[in-house]
C-alpha cells in the first residue's frame, strides 16, 4: 500500500501562521499603548488630587489668616492714626510760644516816664511760628513823641536779642493836652500804639543748591 503526505496541509498551516503574526504584534502594540493611556490617567487623577488637596489646604490656611490680617490692618491704620496725633501734639508744644519771656523782656525795656495802659499778642494760625503783640500807653516828657520814639526803637532791640525777624512800628503817636506832674513840674504827654511782629523758633534749614553738571 502506498504513502500520501499532503504537504499543501502543512503549506496552508504555513501561511495560517504569518497571517496571525501581524495582528497579534497590532494588538500586543494596542495594548501597550492602552496600559500607557491608564498609567498616565491615574498620574494625573494622582497629581489632581494632591494639587486639590494642597488647595484646600491653602484655603482653609486662608480663611484663618484674613481675620487676623483685617485686623492687623485696622490696628495699623488706628496705630498711625494715633502717631499722627502724637507727631502733631508734639511739633504744637515744640513750637509752642510762651509769652512770660517776653512781657519780661518789655517790662524791662520800659522807661520810669512810659506807662502802659493795654498789651494784647496772637500767633499766627497758620504759621505758629508768627508772633505779633501790640503795645499801647503814655509817655511823659519834655519832648514825648521823641521819648517814644526811642522807646520803640529800644524794645525793637531788645526783643532782636531772643527773636528774629523783629519789626516794631507805631500804630499812632498823637500829643495829648493833658499832663502829668514828674519831680514838681508839669511835664507834655502823649499816646502811642506799636505793633511788634517776631518769628520765634529756630530758621528752617536752607535748601540745598543745585549742582552745576559735570563738564566733559
Amino acid at each position: 500500500m502506498a504513502l500520501h503526505l499532503n504537504l499543501n496541509h502543512e503549506l496552508e498551516k504555513v501561511r495560517a501562521q504569518r497571517r496571525r503574526d501581524p495582528f497579534k504584534l497590532s494588538m500586543i502594540g494596542l495594548m501597550f499603548v492602552a496600559a500607557l493611556f491608564v498609567v498616565q490617567y491615574f498620574w494625573t487623577m494622582t497629581q489632581t488630587a494632591i494639587d486639590t488637596y494642597q488647595r484646600d489646604a491653602k484655603k482653609r490656611e486662608f480663611a484663618k489668616l484674613e481675620p487676623l490680617a483685617t485686623a492687623a490692618a485696622a490696628e495699623e491704620t488706628e496705630l498711625k492714626r494715633k502717631l499722627g496725633n502724637s507727631e502733631r501734639f508734639q511739633k504744637r508744644i515744640e513750637s509752642r510760644f510762651y509769652w512770660a519771656p517776653l512781657i519780661q523782656l518789655v517790662m524791662e525795656t520800659v522807661p520810669g516816664n512810659i506807662h502802659i495802659t493795654r498789651f494784647a499778642g496772637d500767633v499766627n494760625a497758620e504759621d505758629p511760628t508768627k508772633v505779633q503783640f501790640k503795645l499801647e500807653g503814655i509817655v511823659a516828657g519834655s519832648e514825648p513823641r521823641t521819648i517814644a520814639e526811642r522807646f520803640r526803637q529800644k524794645l525793637g532791640q531788645t526783643v532782636e536779642k531772643r527773636f528774629r525777624n523783629v519789626n516794631t512800628t507805631f500804630r499812632h503817636l498823637d500829643e495829648s493836652s493833658d499832663t502829668v506832674q514828674i519831680e514838681g513840674k508839669p511835664a507834655p504827654t502823649a499816646s502811642f500804639a506799636i505793633n511788634v511782629q517776631l518769628q520765634h523758633g529756630e530758621p528752617p534749614a536752607p535748601a540745598p543748591a543745585p549742582r552745576e553738571p559735570k563738564k566733559h
